[in-house]
C-alpha cells in the first residue's frame, strides 16, 4: 500500500523552473495566476449552497 502523497502547494508549483519557463514563454505572470485562483475561490464560496456548480 502506498502512503499518502500530498499535492504540491501553489507556491511550489509556481516556483518550479519548468513551470516558470513555460509561463515566461506564454507571457504569464505568477501574480496573475494567484489572482485568478483567488477570484475563482471567491465565486465558488459565494455560490448558494445546494446549487449545481458546473464547469464552463
Amino acid at each position: 500500500m502506498r502512503g499518502f502523497e500530498a499535492e504540491p502547494a501553489l507556491d511550489e508549483l509556481l516556483s518550479d523552473p519548468m513551470t516558470q519557463a513555460l509561463m515566461d514563454s506564454d507571457g504569464v505572470e505568477p501574480r496573475r495566476i494567484k489572482e485568478l485562483l483567488l477570484e475563482a475561490r471567491g465565486r465558488y464560496d459565494a455560490a448558494p449552497s445546494g446549487t449545481v456548480r458546473r464547469r464552463r
